[in-house]
């Protein structure tokens, strides 16, 4: 049998869009992250996937691409919708999506859930 099609794309707000892919640095300072490229998908009426397309900057290392996806319950993920988001719900979104990445770039190795979350490309 045949794999179903992907979920089609969510037209995300510029907005929300254009916060979501700005580069970011850890906390430690040693990752900086740079977002490729960004797709939104609705795989089920209850979740929004974002599928980011980074690439991992570390001090004396090569650069690394990564392909990683987050889950967003659809309660607490409105700003994929809105075209003029709130600013300070918008900062929040911001906040969860770069506090996510870093907890699972930290863990990728060490724990299966967040090895499969994202996968190295080149």
């Amino acid at each position: 049998m045949p794999a179903a099609p992907p979920p089609p794309s969510v037209p995300l707000p510029e907005a929300t869009r254009e916060a979501l892919t700005q580069p970011f640095t850890a906390a430690d300072g040693r990752l900086r992250l740079t977002v490729r490229s960004l797709r939104v998908t609705e795989p089920n009426p209850r979740l929004y996937e974002a599928a980011f397309h980074l690439v991992a900057h570390r001090p004396g290392l090569p650069d690394e691409e990564w392909r990683f996806t987050l889950g967003y319950d659809k309660s607490e993920a409105g700003l994929f919708e809105r075209d003029a988001p709130d600013p300070a719900a918008l900062a929040m979104l911001v906040h969860l999506t770069h506090a996510l990445t870093e907890e699972w770039w930290l863990t990728k190795s060490g724990s299966h859930r967040s090895a499969r979350m994202g996968r190295r490309v080149r």
